[in-house]
């Protein structure tokens, strides 16, 4: 049954609500776990939550020197380097 008909059935809308983001956060896991390789394969080097706080602060002390709020690094290479230092 569509959402709206669900709340046009006098459901109310919690309940509508919260399963149909039970189905997006389900579909993201899933979708996630088919296109995400195990660490290593393939030679690929994750970049966590840390590496991206160093491309990040990279960005911004680049920034500074040019006062500004950050100057982006456009290459993937330079990227991974920076995230992998």
């Amino acid at each position: 049954m569509a959402l709206g008909a669900q709340v046009g059935a006098g459901l109310g809308m919690l309940g509508p609500i919260r399963s149909v983001a039970e189905e997006i956060y389900v579909t993201f896991d899933n979708v996630a776990q088919a296109t995400t390789p195990p660490n290593g394969s393939r030679g690929a080097k994750p970049v966590q939550w840390d590496h991206w706080r160093a491309i990040d602060a990279h960005e911004k002390a680049r920034g500074r020197a040019t006062q500004r709020p950050r100057l982006k690094v456009a290459s993937r290479d330079d990227l991974l380097e920076l995230a992998h230092r």
